[in-house]
């Protein structure tokens, strides 16, 4: 029996599937090759690991490393939120740095024990639908936490399909995560739900009008 896992606070599914492999010099389908999981495929709720940076620790300096000459030739370039990450990014100490590092890591540990109990997750791209613009530019709007950032620090494949459309119209994407170094899986996955869906062929309300 396949099992389907579900996160409860972020609403998850996994699922897991035996590998197929082709002749030997013949490749076959990605689906084809990871078959997709049948009817039957336990659903449960998991809970996965999170990444607490340490104090000055910040896991994004990388990303003030490469916009360093950039930012110090013409910060006045940047949107304030963008400025105030990189003056915050400055701040990061490297015995922080590599506490975090140490983190990332046992978290990468982690999410490996969950994945010999699921084969695929499944959760809402984002918490909630699209802000408006106008809310962005301004800051005024308070975006509740990412359910796709944990995946960029556990290292695991991840992809996102439409799944429908919220209340105002807006579309809605479904996230599906395999274990590291399984992308094939997730791929396959993705690829049987839009042949059985077709949110991937509607434009949104607010588009058409």
């Amino acid at each position: 029996m396949s099992r389907f896992a579900t996160e409860k606070r972020k609403k998850h599914h996994a699922r897991r599937s035996p590998q197929r492999p082709g002749r030997r010099g013949r490749s076959k389908p990605i689906c084809e090759a990871n078959p997709i999981p049948k009817p039957e495929s336990e659903v449960r709720d998991v809970t996965l690991p999170r990444l607490h940076a340490a104090e000055n620790g910040s896991y994004d300096v990388e990303l003030y490393h490469y916009q360093k000459p950039f930012f110090d030739k013409s910060p006045e370039l940047y949107h304030p939120w963008s400025q105030r990450q990189m003056n915050e990014l400055k701040l990061v100490q490297t015995v922080a740095y590599v506490e975090t590092l140490k983190r990332v890591r046992e978290c990468r540990r982690d999410i490996r024990r969950i994945f010999e109990q699921v084969d695929i997750l499944a959760l809402p791209t984002m918490r909630e639908p699209a802000p408006l613009i106008s809310e962005t530019v301004n800051e005024t709007h308070r975006r509740p936490r990412s359910n796709t950032s944990a995946f960029n620090h556990f290292g695991t494949p991840a992809i996102t399909v439409p799944c429908g459309f919220s209340k105002e119209g807006l579309p809605i994407g479904l996230q599906l995560v395999g274990a590291a170094f399984r992308e094939p899986l997730v791929l396959s996955i993705a690829y049987a739900y839009q042949q059985s869906t077709d949110w991937h062929l509607r434009t949104p309300p607010l588009v058409r009008r």
